[in-house]
């Protein structure tokens, strides 16, 4: 479950009925946190599953949850999260390729549906997904699946959360669980398994296990939601949640945006000087003295100090010749630079 800093030494009663905050964990009887993953159902830490991130929460109560990448630049979650306007993203085992943890500022990308209370209307889809305005690297990204109504059917998975109740403490694996449907509960678009978190875990994954290795694999078949002991209940990967998964990413990337004409009008650093081809050898053909500007396309060339090799083609201010600009000139979110073609903006042709 989602949790908050200011909630973690609040003793609540699980058992047996629902959760009726989005913010919840079981205290002992002296009131201090227990870890959200239940003792003896812990595994190991999750290096084999790097997509798996720490999701903060930038409002009052400090809240967090967990979520995965299903791309470099888009996590999935529960939607109860979604308290803030803003959000920070951390991967703390998806590597370190400059000797720092990655980690990105990330903003709302849209739910799937809406609710006051996703506790209550259990047969709503309480997931959402973000957009980072930093790509993070990772070995291997999650693909999502929709396993329908299991009926009597079981499934073995393995789900993953935090080794206790703060914001930034380590993720862990659950045990292998069995997994079945939820409808009976009243969760027509969700799944069920055996108890194994006291709360902070919402928005983690839960990962479909190879029957034959015994394994996790990368496929996400449900989003944890909430406990409700003896069971802990997760969203499906329905065709809505599938379909918002797809949708174009939202970052207004700084002060550009891609206008109805299908140029990119974009703040860019004035008296740029503009080269004939997309490499800082070339010949300077025109400048761009502007501080904002339209941009025709994008294409690949060498890279730059802006960390891609994303180039843009504009319309100098002093002959009218169009060149080539780096992307590092412009005021993109390295996201952005990364895929303009998900934002609207064109490849140049070739």
């Amino acid at each position: 479950m989602w949790v908050s800093d200011i909630s973690l030494r609040r003793s609540l009663v699980v058992v047996g009925v629902l959760l009726v905050a989005g913010c919840a964990e079981v205290a002992d009887d002296t009131g201090a946190s227990q870890s959200p993953v239940i003792a003896g159902m812990q595994d190991g830490a999750p290096t084999d599953l790097p997509e798996v991130v720490q999701v903060m929460v930038d409002n009052k109560p400090r809240d967090f949850c967990t979520g995965t990448l299903i791309s470099p630049t888009r996590v999935i979650t529960a939607a109860h999260c979604m308290g803030g306007t803003s959000f920070e993203v951390i991967a703390p085992n998806a590597g370190q390729p400059y000797g720092v943890v990655q980690s990105s500022k990330a903003w709302q990308a849209g739910s799937v549906t809406r609710s006051n209370n996703y506790n209550e209307e259990v047969e709503k889809e309480d997931v959402a997904f973000l957009d980072l305005d930093t790509p993070i690297r990772s070995a291997t990204y999650a693909t999502l699946e929709d396993v329908g109504e299991l009926g009597a059917q079981t499934l073995r998975a393995v789900a993953v959360g935090r080794t206790e109740a703060e914001r930034k403490a380590p993720l862990v694996k659950s045990k292998e669980l069995t997994v079945r449907s939820a409808t009976e509960r009243g969760y027509t678009t969700g799944l069920m398994s055996q108890y194994y978190s006291s709360g902070g875990d919402s928005g983690g994954p839960l990962f479909r296990v190879d029957p034959n290795t015994g394994k996790p694999t990368h496929v996400v078949i449900g989003i944890e939601r909430q406990p409700e002991p003896p069971n802990e209940f997760f969203s499906r990967i329905t065709p809505a949640v599938s379909r918002l998964a797809t949708k174009p990413h939202t970052i207004a990337a700084g002060s550009c945006a891609v206008a109805g004409d299908k140029k990119l009008h974009c703040a860019n650093r004035g008296n740029t000087p503009i080269l004939q081809a997309p490499n800082a050898t070339s010949a300077v053909v025109d400048t761009l003295r502007t501080t904002y500007s339209s941009f025709d396309c994008w294409v690949s060339g060498e890279a730059h100090t802006g960390g891609n090799s994303t180039w843009y083609l504009v319309q100098g201010d002093d002959k009218g010749v169009r060149g080539y600009v780096p992307g590092s000139a412009l005021h993109t979110h390295d996201a952005f630079d990364l895929d303009p073609n998900a934002y609207g903006l064109v490849k140049c042709a070739d």
